[in-house]
């Protein structure tokens, strides 16, 4: 492209005159001011850990700065064309947060649905089953691994083929499934009252979840078990949601949850040398073990109701000291 085509392009493309800039500061100024909302939502996204994404950002603030410097010199056309450079590089940092970000959505979801399907492909004895399964959680580690070294492409494959390997095992673990719905509610009970249990110690108001698990075990206990497994599961349904409605979204980035890990650890660090050896200060100390390996898996909600759950434990250790 020559030199004369590509200042047309960047006229038509980016709709900037920039002769009309250089008589008009007022229209410089606007798009000053266009490039530092850009530069602002995407500041708003980016956590610490989005190393690439923070060092597009830190490039776009700085040239951005120089277009200002030009500005008030009044050198228009320079600070145009440093401020949509900057522009650039903020939405450069954008992408790469959405880069990083897609993939570790597809990982996530990706476990989920291996949680889910792994009892049913593991009790089916299948062996096809469970070898292509095995062959799945290969790389769904393997994949984990890319995105943590930012080779985030190589993590999007690996995810695909996983799921694709998973649905696989799936198909040929339901072909021969034994699984009764009896014992299928039992499972669903089972685990669900585990869940409710470590909710009941984060203070969190989960009687009518509790209820309806009430409701679900007696039914299952009169043998109505697809009535139980729909109760169970709406009790499930409604404890997500409280989750939802007291750990908001912008309570679960993972720097976030790590700085609130510290804190509670400082906190409880505190508290152990005023008390000195406590049994629920011990609990909390777990509870926060757990709270970093979940962390450390994407679940950022249990992360935080296990941090709940410490807090809790320290808070009242803390209580009984001041009486």
């Amino acid at each position: 492209m020559t030199t004369v085509n590509f200042k047309i392009f960047l006229l038509v493309f980016l709709g900037l005159p920039f002769c009309v800039f250089a008589q008009h500061g007022r229209k410089v100024e606007i798009e000053l001011h266009k490039t530092d909302e850009v530069i602002k939502k995407v500041s708003e996204e980016i956590t610490p850990e989005d190393v690439f994404a923070v060092k597009f950002l830190e490039v776009a603030k700085s040239v951005q700065a120089e277009a200002y410097e030009k500005f008030d010199r009044k050198n228009l056309r320079k600070a145009v064309k440093l401020t949509l450079e900057a522009r650039r590089k903020a939405f450069e940092a954008g992408k790469e947060l959405k880069d990083s970000f897609v993939p570790l959505q597809n990982l996530n979801k990706l476990k989920d649905f291996i949680f889910r399907s792994e009892r049913i492909i593991k009790e089916s004895h299948n062996e096809e089953a469970l070898k292509i399964f095995d062959d799945a959680l290969e790389k769904f580690r393997s994949a984990k691994i890319a995105y943590e070294e930012e080779n985030y492409q190589t993590a999007k494959s690996l995810v695909k083929i996983a799921f694709d390997l998973t649905h696989t095992a799936l198909k040929l673990a339901k072909g021969n499934e034994k699984i009764s719905l009896e014992q299928e509610a039992l499972n669903e009970l089972k685990r669900n009252d585990v869940i409710l249990e470590k909710a009941k110690n984060s203070n969190l108001d989960i009687s009518e979840a509790i209820n309806i698990q009430k409701d679900a075990w007696q039914k299952f206990n009169e043998s109505k078990f697809g009535m139980a497994l729909r109760l169970t599961n709406s009790a499930k349904k409604l404890l997500k949601s409280i989750f939802d409605d007291n750990f908001s979204k912008e309570n679960l980035s993972p720097s976030k949850i790590e700085n609130t890990i510290i804190e509670t650890e400082k906190y409880l660090s505190k508290i152990q040398k005023m008390s000195g050896k406590d049994e629920m200060l011990t609990k909390a100390e777990e509870h926060l073990v757990k709270a970093k390996k979940l962390k450390q898996t994407g679940n950022l909600r249990l992360s935080l109701l296990e941090i709940k759950i410490a807090n809790n434990l320290i808070s009242e250790v803390e209580a009984k000291i001041k009486e």
